[in-house]
């Protein structure tokens, strides 16, 4: 028993997590940082950029990183993000 907690948590992973836990853990994260964190000025977040090109709204829209920082200065950014965390919450 012992040898699988030590595996467990070689892997990355607590012992009592699966893969799909630490993945969703780990875009809650993100999530939480692009709503949080601020990026240069002028610039969204790394945080923010890493979610919009995860959305496919970067790359589909051809965004400059000043636009970009545009769209997470939009209250609507804010409620995506808090219903993404919310949702992915709900998967764990």
């Amino acid at each position: 028993m012992k040898n699988l907690k030590v595996e467990a948590t070689d892997q990355g992973r607590g012992p009592h997590r699966s893969r799909e836990q630490v993945r969703i853990l780990k875009e809650v994260g993100t999530l939480k940082a692009a709503l949080t964190s601020v990026g240069k000025p002028g610039q969204a977040s790394a945080a923010a950029m890493q979610c919009l090109a995860e959305f496919g709204i970067y790359l589909d829209l051809q965004m400059t990183p000043q636009e970009a920082h545009h769209v997470t200065l939009c209250p609507q950014w804010k409620i995506v993000l808090n219903a993404m965390i919310e949702s992915r919450r709900n998967e764990l």
